[in-house]
């Protein structure tokens, strides 16, 4: 993934996103894998659509995420309307080595019981002091979306360059 998220001159290289979960997708499971090598998101949900069922009700555990030779990867994003990316649960994972925060909106999603190391800022794509320095960053990233009834609780947050959790928006 190259220097830049949104280019069409070739400078994208390597994965977009280990796992997309795209409008309607429910009860899966993603189990003890290894992710490394990605280059937007390990894990990224995306239903912006309100004719879709939406993403809900998936679990994410026991997985180790690695990005130690990236230069612009988060572990998780995700994006939703209301009603439309909600009820997912992120648990007992080893977050190890990305270079851009988590984003986090939809509603009533449960981050829990994971251990983030090493989050620093991307050489890539640098979003000043309020950006990829961050572990998780729970907002609205845009008019459709919400963020709203979500949980990040009982993780564990060590070497971030930035704060380990920034609500906003």
């Amino acid at each position: 993934y190259g220097l830049s998220s949104t280019s069409s001159n070739g400078e994208k290289r390597g994965n977009e996103d280990g796992i997309t979960f795209t409008f309607a997708v429910n009860n899966s499971i993603i189990r003890n894998n290894t992710f490394t090598g990605w280059g937007h998101a390990a894990i990224n949900f995306y239903c912006t659509n309100s004719s879709y069922d939406g993403i809900y009700d998936n679990k994410i555990y026991k997985n180790t995420f690695t990005g130690t030779n990236n230069s612009y990867n988060r572990v998780i994003g995700m994006d939703g309307n209301e009603g439309k990316t909600y009820n997912n649960e992120f648990y007992f994972n080893l977050i190890k080595d990305h270079k851009v925060r988590s984003q986090i909106n939809g509603n009533n999603n449960w981050v829990h019981h994971n251990i983030f190391d090493g989050q620093t800022t991307s050489p890539a794509r640098y979003y000043g002091l309020d950006g990829s320095g961050q572990a998780i960053e729970m907002s609205v990233y845009g008019s459709q979306y919400v963020s709203h009834g979500n949980k990040i609780d009982n993780n564990l947050f060590i070497n971030t360059t930035e704060a380990a959790i920034v609500l906003r928006s």
